[in-house]
């Protein structure tokens, strides 16, 4: 099953880089779901691109959760059937999209994190939970900064 495509003036108009994972996540920028939909199927397209919260395992995500693409757990499914891991782990991850999609879920709580079974995946998951700790964080500290004055600061 084919990923949703982008018409060209649609990645043209992103930014020489962009993170799927930080447009999504809102991490160091606001979130921008579609924008993290067109940027992730830019990042599909550049096999240089190793950088695990990107392209395919964005999209995934997005399909899976109806944030930044319309949700179809049908995609979801064929695209976690490409992504690289552990055999248990891409089973996992399988059986469970489908699962939601025979309960016909309607979260927006699906992470690749979710069904992570070998070491190198939790690694990753810890650094992007580490990212979206901080990025957490950061937000609070604005809000509560926002009222003090620059001596305050």
């Amino acid at each position: 099953m084919p990923v949703q495509a982008a018409g060209p003036d649609e990645t043209a108009s992103l930014p020489g880089t962009c993170s799927s994972e930080a447009l999504y996540y809102g991490i160091g920028m606001p979130a921008n779901p579609a924008l993290a939909f067109r940027c992730a199927l830019r990042e599909r397209n550049h096999a240089d691109d190793r950088s695990l919260f990107s392209g395919d395992v964005m999209l995934m995500t997005m399909y899976a959760n109806g944030v930044g693409a319309p949700r179809d757990l049908e995609r979801a499914i064929a695209l976690a059937c490409e992504i690289d891991g552990a055999p248990a782990e891409v089973s996992g991850r399988v059986d469970h999209l489908a699962s939601l999609r025979d309960q016909h879920w309607q979260g927006h709580d699906f992470s690749y994190c979710d069904d992570i079974t070998s070491g190198a995946g939790q690694g990753f998951c810890a650094a992007h939970d580490a990212a979206l700790a901080d990025q957490a964080r950061k937000t609070r500290i604005e809000a509560v900064a926002s009222g003090w004055t620059g001596k305050e600061k």
